[in-house]
């Protein structure tokens, strides 16, 4: 678990773009999603920022099945996530296909 301060310091690092937004935001949702319990959902860009591919990609991914949708607000596009865990099973197994 990182402390307040540390989050507060990379935010700030952020800010005089020393490092990347997205990358502090990952890093803030993991840690509030880990420390609550409760499962960690990406939009369609940071998903495909861990893919490695388009978000087009991920949201044809979804389409087939191989990813899961969860929705925040029903009917909303705008409220499509998708879970980390998910996520990380298609990176994992893209790997694995494309080593075998």
């Amino acid at each position: 678990m990182l402390a307040p301060a540390t989050l507060t310091t990379l935010r700030n690092f952020a800010r005089a773009g020393l490092i990347p937004q997205d990358d502090v935001e990952d890093i803030c949702r993991t840690v509030s999603g880990a420390a609550s319990g409760a499962p960690v959902l990406l939009t369609a860009k940071e998903a495909a920022r861990r893919c490695a591919c388009s978000v087009r990609t991920v949201h044809r991914l979804a389409s087939d099945g191989r990813l899961r949708k969860v929705y925040l607000s029903p009917g909303k596009a705008k409220s499509l996530r998708f879970p980390e865990a998910d996520v990380n099973a298609v990176v994992t197994g893209s790997a694995a296909a494309s080593e075998g």
